[in-house]
This record gives structure tokens, C-alpha cells and sequence, in this order.
């Protein structure tokens, strides 16, 4: 298929330089950015999980710009503060399989599914 696309001059020159970058003549780099382009449209998602179209990224860029939000720079940003009032951090996996282990064979908390008929009576080993 031969196509004839009208180019506004700066990316008319934008092909040209990725084309010299890339080795390749421009009307031939252009049919592997489409061919690329193309590929990946038709692996994306078209729904979300729950039926609704997805919104294009113009209108959630749109929207973050609205509501004030900037790009994430430090991912840690994103663990948010895991310790107690107290300024201790909670996050002793050991301890807390340790204790979950202690718990399970004790038949108490965190073990809803048991025989138990009620909470009252697993929270016992808390104190």
C-alpha cells in the first residue's frame, strides 16, 4: 500500500533526522513507526476490567493538571509513613509471622475462619 501524508515541516524534519539516526530513508522508518505504533494500539486494553472505555491520556493529563497533581520523582513518596504514633515502625516481617504462627496455634486473632463463634473469644492471647 503506498500512502501520501502531509507533513508539517517540523516533523517533516524530525523523520528525516530519526531516519539518518536510525539508517534508514524517511519513507521507509515511517512505515516501521506506524507498523510499531500499530502493533502497540492493538495490544492495549480496550476496556477496564469493570466494561468503561478507557479515558485518553490528554483528558487525565487534563485532569491531574486541574486538580494540581505532579509527576511522582521519588517513588518512596509512595510507601507513605508505615509508623505508629509512637514513631516505631511496624514493619518486622519476622516478628509478625512469628506471631501470626504463635496466634494460629493458639486459635486467635487473625484466624477468623476457625470454629470460634465470635470475636470475642480469639482475642484472648491479645490481652
Amino acid at each position: 500500500m503506498t500512502l501520501q501524508i502531509e507533513l508539517a515541516p517540523e516533523v517533516e524534519q524530525q523523520l528525516v533526522q530519526e531516519a539518518a539516526r536510525h539508517g534508514q530513508p524517511p519513507a521507509e522508518y515511517a512505515g516501521i513507526l506506524l507498523k510499531e505504533s500499530l502493533t502497540a494500539a492493538s495490544s492495549r486494553p480496550k476496556l477496564l476490567p469493570d466494561g468503561l472505555p478507557p479515558d485518553p491520556p490528554e483528558q487525565l493529563l487534563a485532569l491531574a493538571a486541574a486538580q494540581g497533581v505532579k509527576p511522582v520523582t521519588d517513588p518512596n513518596l509512595l510507601l507513605g509513613d508505615w509508623t505508629d504514633d509512637d514513631g516505631t515502625d511496624d514493619t518486622d516481617v519476622d516478628a509478625f509471622l512469628r506471631d501470626r504462627q504463635q496466634w494460629k496455634w493458639e486459635g486467635s486473632v487473625g484466624f477468623p475462619y476457625d470454629d470460634a463463634p465470635d470475636c470475642s473469644t480469639r482475642r484472648k492471647a491479645r490481652g
